[in-house]
């Protein structure tokens, strides 16, 4: 049922109960107006922090309701004065609202860079720990496999799908397997499936990679393996292994086809929303930094939560190439870091702070002149007039604004 007909019916029951609670005890005044203590004020606040307008507006309308049936005389004034606290309480539920509903935003946004981290991690310690051991008898690394991803990734999406599973077939001899798309309760795959599988109920409630039990007396399943990857909340990817080699069928072979399943859905997200939002327009940007400057500013016009930039540059080689080491280290890991040479053989450096205003990103900077400063050669290089720094907001300033500031 629709979430806001339910706050709404909440609301009506509420009110309605407070109604016939006053009237049970006071059946010539149930709405408390004249009584010590007016309880409509206190039950009409709880309703409208909790549940918003439509808290706020089924219990006027159920007051209303009650003034008119159980009263003789309509109190105008205490309706106008509960409605006046109402709306001052609504506009506070509404901030509120926004806060919470930005803060899931940046959540997210978080979320999904620490989960494209957590892949690199991955990447490197299966490649290392123990792809190494294994180049003898496979003639591949996990590396070339997320290459080769990288490139199906920009294909039409169905085919892209056909392609990956016919790579997982090559290299990891994976027979037969399929990915399937969920949401709320729906699921959409090319190929036909047993939603009610237990295997696939068990990695969505856990949201890990399971593995079928084989003992006999454990649940019936179709399934060798189901690998979630979660987009959203309630939104995600899931890989199901129907058949393998069972030679292969291992701990270290199914981390590695997480990882890579993990690294081509992230891929695919990636391609759709570059084509929709068309984020290539500037060419001399990188692939990554373009898509992550396109992800901030769709956030910034849809909720409004500012970012920012900084354009760093001289002359100097040199000095550029010890200050971009200093920005590494001092940038969060959130930020990010594009390098270019303009026309006029400026070296620039370009740093985008996500979620951060023009007196954060002034900070970081002071911070950055700070370490400088420790440095004669760069103190020096600092306070020529070569160098140049601005700062900006990402939806208001365009980077070619700041990058032919002079």
């Amino acid at each position: 049922m629709n979430l806001v007909l339910i706050k709404y019916l909440e609301s009506f029951l509420i009110s309605f109960v407070f109604i016939g609670a006053g009237w049970l005890i006071e059946s010539g005044d149930p709405c408390f107006l004249e009584s010590k203590i007016n309880l409509s004020l206190f039950v009409m606040a709880v309703l409208t922090l909790f549940y918003g307008w439509s808290g706020f507006f089924s219990f006027l309308v159920v007051y209303m309701i009650s003034l008119h049936l159980f009263y003789d005389t309509f109190y105008l004034y205490q309706l106008l004065q509960l409605t006046a606290l109402g709306l001052i309480l609504f506009v506070f539920h509404f901030i509120w609202d926004k806060k919470i509903e930005n803060s899931k935003v940046k959540e997210e946004y978080l979320n999904r860079k620490l989960t494209d981290n957590v892949n690199a991690f991955y990447m490197l310690k299966i490649s290392y720990d123990r792809l190494e051991r294994a180049y003898i008898t496979k003639p591949f690394s996990l590396k070339d496999s997320l290459d080769k991803i990288a490139k199906l990734s920009k294909k039409e999406s169905f085919s892209a799908k056909k392609e990956f599973l016919r790579f997982l077939s090559q290299v990891y001899q994976i027979k037969k397997s399929l990915i399937v798309e969920y949401g709320e309760d729906d699921f959409k795959s090319e190929e036909e499936f047993d939603k009610n599988d237990p295997l696939i109920k068990k990695a969505i409630e856990k949201r890990v990679p399971v593995y079928t039990d084989l003992d006999p007396n454990g649940d019936k399943t179709g399934s060798l393996a189901v690998i979630p990857f979660f987009l959203e909340e309630e939104r995600g990817c899931l890989l199901v292994i129907k058949d393998m080699l069972f030679k292969l069928f291992n701990k270290d072979t199914l981390l590695q086809v997480a990882v890579i399943f993990g690294y081509f859905i992230q891929s695919m997200e990636k391609e759709k929303f570059i084509k929709l939002h068309n984020c290539y327009q500037k060419n001399y940007l990188d692939e990554n930094f373009a898509f992550e400057l396109c992800r901030l500013k769709n956030i910034y016009k849809v909720y409004n939560i500012r970012s920012s930039v900084a354009v760093l540059k001289s002359k100097n080689y040199e000095f550029m190439k010890k200050l971009l080491f200093l920005t590494r280290e001092q940038k969060r890991a959130v930020d990010e870091i594009q390098t270019l040479v303009t026309k006029e053989n400026y070296y620039v450096i370009i740093v985008l702070f996500p979620f951060s205003d023009k007196k954060s990103v002034m900070a970081f900077l002071l911070r950055l002149k700070d370490e400088a400063y420790k440095d004669q050669t760069l103190s020096h290089c600092l306070r020529s007039e070569e160098f140049i720094y601005k700062v900006g907001d990402i939806n208001q300033n365009p980077l070619e604004n700041l990058l032919l500031y002079r």
